[in-house]
């Protein structure tokens, strides 16, 4: 039921109480909810029912510890490092080294999504990554790159951090829009990125992008597919990467992407990394 209730969330309300996730110790993916009493949580569970009534009718309900829940990400934001750059928690910039040549982005990611613990974000950084070893550096700053999705904004200032000077982000989510300005002036990058609210559909215009970079759920990936090969620059080595794909929808993405594509008259070279269960494609215009 993951697909069909990724879809229900995406367009519900009350989303943000809901996640679908491995839990420790325990196969495959499980329905959460969290509330503040437990007859909230009955109620939501007898309104979701209504809609999904192949749903328990006896769910586990489990007390949660009285903790600043606000605070608790922090337990679970370590740093780490990918091909010479680093990403480090703000409340660790004084104790953590850099090498030297090496590049740093510090981040407080509050409650957006984006921390880079997390294999899809990773994956997008990968990516990134990836594109930019294929172009030479000082053409970097002429190509133009979109964050679709920003969360923290961890994509879009490490592609700053990497060379990129024109980049640009959006998110349908303010506060997430509000982290992101704050992780952009933590790092003395505040002019370098235009974050802007859009949905996706109206954000993304025809070939105005060298690398998007879309870290979201596979059935929205695959419901916009060409919104987001159309915004591709048509020339050689453009490219788009996708992630937040579980290895289970992976074919369904990859396959769409490709009669999309041949759709357009676009040609491309698709490639996939994978990690923890997850998959990111990097979709590539050739020369």
């Amino acid at each position: 039921m993951v697909d069909v209730l990724e879809g229900f969330f995406c367009d519900s309300e009350h989303a943000s109480q809901w996640t679908i996730e491995g839990l420790p110790g325990r196969g495959g993916l499980y329905l959460c909810g969290f509330f503040n009493n437990p007859v909230d949580a009955e109620s939501a569970w007898k309104d979701l029912r209504i809609c999904f009534p192949d749903l328990s009718d006896n769910p586990d309900v489990e007390p949660l510890e009285d903790r600043d829940w606000q605070e608790a990400y922090k337990e679970h934001f370590h740093p780490w490092s990918c091909k010479g750059m680093h990403w480090v928690p703000i409340w660790e910039r004084d104790n953590y080294t850099v090498p030297n040549q090496d590049i740093a982005l510090y981040l407080d990611p509050g409650m957006a999504f984006g921390t880079g613990n997390h294999p899809t974000t990773r994956l997008t950084l990968e990516g990134m990554m990836d594109f930019v070893s294929c172009v030479e550096t000082n053409k970097l700053g002429g190509r133009r790159v979109v964050d679709a999705g920003c969360g923290s904004g961890i994509l879009a200032l490490s592609a700053l951090l990497l060379g990129f000077r024109k980049v640009t982000a959006f998110d349908i989510d303010e506060d997430s829009l509000h982290v992101c300005r704050h992780n952009a002036l933590l790092n003395g990058l505040q002019d370098g990125v235009d974050f802007f609210r859009e949905e996706l559909q109206t954000a993304l215009k025809e070939g105005s992008a060298d690398l998007i970079l879309c870290n979201i759920l596979a059935n929205v990936l695959i419901e916009n597919r060409k919104v987001l090969l159309g915004a591709l620059n048509p020339v050689p080595d453009s490219c788009l990467v996708l992630s937040g794909i579980l290895e289970g929808e992976a074919d369904g993405v990859g396959d769409a992407y490709r009669k999309a594509s041949d759709e357009l008259g676009i040609s491309l070279v698709i490639s996939r990394i994978t990690s923890e269960g997850w998959v990111a494609f990097s979709m590539r215009i050739p020369t």
